[in-house]
């Protein structure tokens, strides 16, 4: 008889075996499907399964391109394919449909369509026969198929539902102020006080009238001498007119602008979903299912240009026009720009004049583009992207387009805070140009250790970023042309929306008075 040990030394060595020769023919033919097909794998976390998709298939001619140029070309990994958080009841109450764009599948050129029921389950319905299917299984008329739809052209025809946030008011006058206790007007304290007969005052105040300030403010008002009051009251009424007598000469200018310019293409003057790409119309469906920015930054049409753990303010750049729309929009703003000649305003940036720029607001821009800019494309982003700094509030704004030509620059130490909460920019045309990006230092109080170089030179390509972000632009250079020849004149168009809050300016003043946001701006707008 054998001993104990000998029996499990006689178990391990049949345990350890080689397998037979038809196992391992077996064995080959099931590695050689696996190799020649792309793999996907499930990998489990706490409480959902994700998908993982294979890497987007790159053609021969990209795949020597360096690892920074890819990225340029926005061949990126595909987001994995989650069970959302939050559903938007498409087509149906309780389905959520999820649009996939060229290069998140097996190669740039696909796309598709999937649908998570209302059940559970964490991988999704990825055609018409797997929804057929489990509307079989569950009891469901087959004729509720043709509620669905597998066409992301048509899916993503639409712009998203409103995400609920105030209504924008547009451009708010210079004039505007507020009043306490009053809920029709913004709680926007903008008037700056730094000094006041050798005192330092540094904070905000609400002014109408003389009586009105020292009723309201009568207990701060109580540790300065009569001399003192008089004289912060003098200050208040000398901003509070020069801001009357700015509004006056803006309404008088924006009544010959009328007369001056006839539209050459009206259709432009209204923002379309034609006039999307269809990346941007999918980020904006997929935000609407999105709890948190690390949630709406695994989709593959939002590229963060700065890592999570690294310093400084984030910085987002995304498809936003077609490229047809924004060069369209570019001529038009050119054409302003010639129709109106000297009588149109201008952007004066550190107290220098633009020469070739349009407000847009004056231009009559505002009601059909940058209104629909703020509430249907900013905020829904910037909820997510910037919950801590008003972006869910936007509720007015500031928009300007700036032609920029080779040679012009700033200088080297001009640095530009916007006068925003949220700021985007968006390149409308840049032909026959290299260079001219922009670089961004940080926030004043949270400086980035290494500039960021963004290039925008990609045109319909938006950058989204903070407002107190500090940047400049690098001047721009022709393409392989002399510039001391007669060649034809090269320029971008960049147009810049400057993104508001009444709401977050007045609860944040209203703790912090030391933060001057209107003349901390070098942009005067």
């Amino acid at each position: 008889s054998r001993s104990p040990r000998g029996a499990v030394c006689h178990r391990r060595r049949r345990r350890t075996r080689k397998p037979s020769g038809s196992l391992l023919v077996i064995f080959n033919l099931v590695l050689a499907s696996i190799v020649t097909r792309p793999l996907v794998t499930m990998a489990i976390l706490p409480n959902r399964s994700v998908l993982t998709l294979p890497q987007p298939s790159i053609d021969t001619e990209e795949s020597g391109l360096p690892v920074d140029e890819r990225l340029q070309r926005n061949l990126r990994l595909p987001a994995p394919a989650i069970r959302p958080t939050i559903v938007n009841n498409q087509p149906l109450p309780g389905w959520h449909r999820h649009v996939i764009l060229g290069g998140a599948l097996m190669s740039p050129h696909d796309a598709d369509v999937w649908h998570w029921p209302p059940d559970e389950r964490e991988r999704p319905l990825r055609s018409a026969a797997e929804v057929r299917e489990w509307l079989s299984a569950h009891g469901e008329q087959a004729s509720v198929v043709d509620c669905f739809s597998f066409s992301p052209q048509v899916c993503l025809s639409d712009f998203p539902a409103p995400d609920g946030g105030p209504a924008s008011v547009g451009e708010l006058p210079a004039s505007t102020t507020s009043t306490h206790q009053h809920p029709e007007k913004f709680r926007v304290r903008d008037y700056w006080v730094e000094m006041c007969r050798g005192y330092v005052i540094r904070r905000y105040f609400d002014f109408t009238d003389a009586s009105s300030f020292r009723f309201d403010y009568a207990v701060y008002l109580r540790q300065f001498s009569h001399l003192v009051v008089e004289d912060l009251v003098r200050q208040l009424e000398k901003m509070r007119d020069e801001r009357d007598e700015a509004d006056a000469l803006r309404s008088e200018r924006v009544d010959e602008l009328k007369e001056l310019y006839s539209p050459m293409d009206g259709s432009v003057r209204s923002l379309r979903e034609s006039s999307m790409s269809l990346e941007c119309l999918n980020l904006l469906t997929q935000a609407q299912s999105c709890t948190s920015a690390g949630e709406l930054t695994e989709s593959p049409h939002l590229m963060p240009l700065t890592a999570p753990n690294e310093g400084g303010s984030p910085v987002y750049t995304f498809p936003l026009f077609t490229p047809a729309y924004a060069e369209s929009l570019a001529e038009e703003l050119r054409h302003f720009e010639e129709s109106c000649g000297d009588a149109r305003g201008r952007l004066f940036v550190c107290g220098r004049e633009c020469e070739q720029s349009v407000l847009l607001d004056e231009a009559g821009f505002s009601p059909g583009l940058v209104d629909v800019l703020l509430t249907r494309v900013i905020r829904p982003l910037s909820k997510l992207l910037f919950p801590f700094d008003g972006g869910d509030s936007l509720d007015h704004h500031a928009c300007f387009s700036l032609r920029q030509q080779p040679g012009e620059q700033d200088g080297p130490f001009t640095l530009l805070p916007d006068n925003a909460e949220v700021a985007l920019q968006i390149c409308l045309s840049a032909d026959g140009l290299v260079g001219g990006d922009l670089v961004f230092y940080g926030a004043r109080d949270e400086p980035r250790q290494t500039p960021l170089n963004v290039p925008l030179l990609e045109v319909g390509h938006a950058v989204l970023y903070r407002g107190t972000n500090l940047h400049r632009w690098k001047p721009l250079e022709p393409l392989g042309v002399d510039l001391r020849d007669d060649s034809p004149s090269f320029s971008r168009t960049v147009l810049n929306i400057s993104g508001r809050s009444s709401t977050w300016r007045a609860e944040y003043m209203a703790v912090d008075d030391e933060y001057p946001i209107r003349v901390s701006s070098h942009m005067d707008l």
